[in-house]
């Protein structure tokens, strides 16, 4: 069967120090509560934008627009703060992810001008605010984890740096998603 569509994201990888805190500290919780899946490692990032299923033939396209997007900003230093999030909420989250401190606005921003390029060619725009998160686990039902986050001693990555941004092709299977770079795209220096 010829492929004919990818399932594609755009997003910022971190460093390995970063993914293997959160994939470690994810593990460590979903052995004291199973409903909690964390996210595999080499999987962690911070989601810029998601496109969804695209015709292959349209990937050169979104090359093209987020090379434009990506060289109107400059490369930026950000933080991951010591506190976690969850979506819909804390207190009865479906995702639970980490938070962004300084950077917040420069991700924005770069989400924004993203978001404008793509729509050039016909891509959405996100209905929901941008927040710049990192995910780091997801729950089979929803969970409270106010009592559990509490006792965490949770540890701060200042000074990462922002230097580019990737377009990743998700693939999907039984034992959930494999995430692929296509191709980087550096930001301004």
């Amino acid at each position: 069967m010829i492929e004919t569509k990818k399932r594609l994201f755009i997003g910022v990888g971190l460093p390995e120090e970063v993914t293997h805190y959160f994939y470690n500290l994810t593990k460590a919780l979903s052995f004291k509560n199973q409903i909690i899946k964390p996210i595999q490692y080499e999987n962690i990032h911070l989601t810029i934008k998601f496109i969804g299923d695209t015709k292959i033939d349209e990937i050169t396209k979104i090359n093209q627009s987020i090379e434009s997007a990506a060289k109107e900003i400059h490369a930026f230093h950000f933080s991951i703060i010591n506190k976690l999030e969850g979506f819909p909420n804390f207190l009865n989250a479906r995702i639970l992810y980490g938070v962004i401190g300084k950077g917040t606005s420069e991700f924005t921003n770069l989400f924004a001008n993203v978001e404008d390029e793509l729509e050039r060619i016909g891509i959405k725009k996100e209905q929901r605010k941008f927040i710049p998160h990192i995910t780091i686990a997801r729950m089979k039902k929803n969970i409270n984890f106010s009592n559990i986050i509490n006792e965490l001693d949770l540890k701060k990555f200042d000074d990462l740096i922002c230097c580019k941004i990737n377009l990743y092709e998700s693939v999907l299977s039984k034992e959930g998603a494999n995430y692929f770079v296509i191709k980087e795209f550096y930001l301004k220096r």
